[in-house]
C-alpha cells in the first residue's frame, strides 16, 4: 500500500518535471543567430544589415552546444560567446577584445 502511494508520486513528480523541461525546450529561440540576436534598441538600418551578414553561419562558423533547456554559441572568428534561454532572443554573453 505505502509502495504503491510512493511510485505515483514519483511518476507525478517525474511527468511534471518533463512538461516543464518540453515547455522550456520549445520556448529556446531557434539556431539561426542572426535574425534571433537581441540589438540594442538604438541600432540603425545600416548596422542592423551589416550585423545580421556579420552574424550569420557561414561567416561566424557557430558552434552551437545544446543542454536541452539552454543553448550556448561560440565563434572563434568573431571571439564571441552567446547564450539562449527559453522565452528570449540569443543574447552575448562574452565578448574576447
Amino acid at each position: 500500500m505505502q509502495t504503491t502511494v510512493n511510485i505515483k508520486k514519483i511518476l507525478a513528480i517525474v511527468i511534471i518535471l518533463s512538461l516543464f523541461t518540453f515547455i522550456l525546450r520549445i520556448n529556446l529561440p531557434p539556431n539561426d543567430i542572426a535574425n534571433n540576436l537581441k540589438f540594442k534598441e538604438n541600432i540603425g538600418l545600416l548596422e542592423g544589415l551589416a550585423a545580421n551578414t556579420l552574424l550569420s553561419q557561414t561567416i561566424a562558423n557557430w558552434q552551437i552546444t545544446d543542454l536541452i533547456v539552454i543553448k550556448f554559441a561560440y565563434s572563434d572568428r568573431l571571439k564571441m560567446s552567446l547564450i539562449a534561454l527559453p522565452f528570449q532572443k540569443w543574447q552575448l554573453l562574452e565578448e574576447k577584445q
